[in-house]
Parts: C-alpha cells; sequence; structure tokens
C-alpha cells in the first residue's frame, strides 16, 4: 500500500512539473499542446519524389512524359495517353512471363520494335494502365505519370534560361547541355508539400 501511494506521489510530482512547465505559471493547469496528426506522403522529400521530364519521339511525331523509377523509366504519351505497360510492371517486379501473359491479352495494345530502348514494348490505354498500377501497388510512386494533367508539371526548356537561377533549388536546376526537344520538370512546387 505504501508503495503505491510513492507511485501515485511521483506521478502527482510530475504532472506538477509538466503544469508549470506548458503553462509557466504553476497554479494554471494547462494540458498538453494537441499537435495535428502527421500524415506522410511517399514523396514528401525532393529527395524521394520522381521527376517528370518529357521527350519527343520523333518517330511518332509526339512528346511522351517519363517518370524514371528503380531505374525503369516508364512513359505516357500526350498524343493518346498510352502508357508503356512493358516498363509499367517492370517497376512492379514483375516476371517476363507473368509480364508478358498480362501484356500479350491486352485489348487495343501497340507493340513498339524499334527505337530508344525506353519508348520499346507494349503500349496500352490509360485507363488500363491506371487499372494495373493499382492492383499492382505501383500507382503510388509512378505520381506524376497518372496524373489528369502532366503538362502542369514541366516548363518548356527554353523557358529555363529566363529564370534566376538563384531562385531555384539544386532540384530544379538543370544543366545547359539538355536536348533542345526535352522539356524538364522546373515549375516550382507549392509550398503545401513540404
Amino acid at each position: 500500500m505504501q508503495q503505491k501511494n510513492q507511485g501515485e506521489s511521483t506521478l502527482e510530482r510530475k504532472d506538477q512539473w509538466q503544469e508549470q512547465q506548458w503553462s509557466g505559471h504553476p497554479f494554471i493547469r494547462a494540458p498538453f499542446p494537441t499537435l495535428p496528426p502527421v500524415h506522410f506522403h511517399p514523396y514528401s522529400s525532393r529527395a524521394h519524389r520522381p521527376r517528370l521530364t518529357t521527350t519527343l519521339w520523333e518517330d511518332e511525331n509526339t512528346i511522351c512524359y517519363q517518370v524514371d523509377i528503380q531505374g525503369t523509366c516508364v512513359a505516357r504519351r500526350q498524343d493518346n495517353d498510352m502508357i508503356n505497360g512493358t516498363k509499367l510492371l517492370n517497376v512492379a517486379g514483375m516476371s517476363r512471363g507473368k509480364r508478358d501473359g498480362i501484356l500479350k491479352n491486352e485489348k487495343g495494345r501497340v507493340v513498339v520494335k524499334v527505337g530508344a530502348m525506353h519508348l520499346k514494348g507494349v503500349w496500352i490505354p490509360f485507363a488500363r494502365a491506371k487499372v494495373l498500377a493499382n492492383q499492382f501497388n505501383i500507382l503510388d510512386i509512378l505520381y506524376p505519370i497518372f496524373a489528369d494533367n502532366p503538362a502542369s508539371f514541366v516548363y518548356p526548356s527554353h523557358f529555363r534560361h529566363f529564370h534566376d537561377a538563384s531562385m531555384m533549388s539544386p532540384y530544379q536546376a538543370e544543366t545547359s547541355t539538355e536536348a533542345k526537344n526535352s522539356f524538364s520538370a522546373v515549375k516550382p512546387y507549392s509550398n503545401d508539400f513540404w
């Protein structure tokens, strides 16, 4: 019984000390401040956020939006919104056999055998690609390739020269040797992300 009383008195003293610390006055009882819940977004820091770039696919006369994830470049065509399903499923870590089995039965697929390596593969419609990305839990890591308007994440590279370099973070800065036909993700993000 005496041990219980000693434990209670220790807790009471601790409570009194905490009251003094938070309220600034020993006679005013103030609760601990309530902090809002912390929500972590998978790309809350720039180091982990995939960078959206674009390139001109000259053979098809269209621009492609690209996100590089785990060394695999997943592309989306600007003209018809088709996505390279081969690269999409590679990001999911799928075996070649399973990937090819899924893609061979896709309706509306287009097989590209020539051109740049990141553009070769089986291209599938946007809606189906989004379903597959969701099914294999890679939709979030491919952001912003599945955004409604991915063009809002890029500026044409010739605008880059008009920006004051001191206003850009190292993440946004680009080299001057970038190809003339490419676009860069130099559009500043809103402060909502950090």
